[in-house]
């Protein structure tokens, strides 16, 4: 069980409502519903006594109130402790390109000039929205601009795609040929993972090639991983230019730009209802510094 279940368990019993828990922490009711639910998975029974007009707890709910509480009570102090002396670290998500090509140097700067200290969770684009959304993370940096009606986006730089191919000495005889994308994308695929915000803008390029079988052989959510299929000669692939670019300097891959109907973007994401730390508005005002 996870302290993010038991907050909801806790704050479900002290309202006796779903909807006023949602309320009280942030959530949607949909993730407040969900918490409850893994947490009686994990126990076994039901933790509530659901009737069309009421709510209340049921035997095993009420045993173990007392220690969820406590153990929130003792979340909080742990916290509460956190923000004296050095300061409390600022959490941020980033989906796969942010944490690996952007994050480094801004966290770098930052750590030295600032004395600031952070930490760092990583998922793909849907992920990192979920992860602000339930106040796991202070903000995420993601690369599409977020569709939920709790978050914000504020846009942080912009990306190039890019197709990318192995060196070899077919692939070397394409380029001298001037082949077209076209029959690029005749080649086996690589891919990322449904989620990503990377295989968003990477899906509105290949559907302008809809009217022919895409041959995807792999999917993956590695992009590291990924690279070094390419490199290997496993197949082609679609990705952000921050991703190939170093493989494309040391002479491993072709990289040929793309152009996508809708520029991407990478995006800051936060929470609407909730006011900004002055260790977070340090750390925008850093990244877009940085990466602008």
């Amino acid at each position: 069980m996870e302290l993010k279940q038991l907050e909801s368990f806790v704050s479900v019993a002290d309202n006796l409502s779903f909807s006023k828990a949602a309320k009280d922490l942030f959530l949607t009711q949909p993730t407040v519903s969900a918490h409850i639910a893994t947490l009686e998975k994990e126990l076994g029974a039901r933790l509530f006594e659901r009737t069309t007009k009421s709510l209340k707890l049921s035997e095993l709910g009420k045993a173990i109130y007392p220690y969820a509480a406590r153990m929130i009570e003792l979340k909080g102090n742990i916290e509460a402790m956190s923000t004296e002396g050095e300061g409390k670290p600022l959490c941020l998500g980033a989906s796969t390109i942010p944490a690996t090509y952007l994050l480094p140097a801004i966290l770098a700067e930052l750590s030295k000039e600032d004395g600031m200290r952070f930490r760092i969770r990583q998922g793909n684009s849907s992920e990192v929205e979920e992860m602000v959304r339930d106040g796991a993370v202070d903000a995420g940096i993601i690369g599409r601009r977020t569709t939920d009606n709790l978050l914000e986006s504020e846009e942080l730089c912009t990306d190039r795609m890019v197709l990318v191919t192995p060196v070899n000495a077919y692939y070397t005889k394409l380029r001298r040929s001037s082949a077209p994308i076209e029959k690029l994308m005749t080649e086996p695929l690589i891919l990322r993972e449904e989620g990503s915000g990377t295989q968003k803008a990477a899906d509105g390029f290949l559907e302008k090639y809809s009217d022919r079988p895409l041959n995807i052989i792999i999917r993956n959510n590695d992009q590291e991983a990924i690279k070094r299929m390419v490199e290997a000669g496993a197949g082609v692939s679609v990705m952000s230019y921050y991703a190939a670019a170093d493989m494309e300097k040391a002479g491993k891959v072709y990289c040929y730009p793309i152009k996508l109907d809708e520029e991407r973007c990478f995006y800051i994401i936060c929470r609407k209802d909730r006011q900004h730390s002055p260790s977070l508005n340090t750390f925008i005002a850093k990244a877009h510094r940085i990466c602008g």
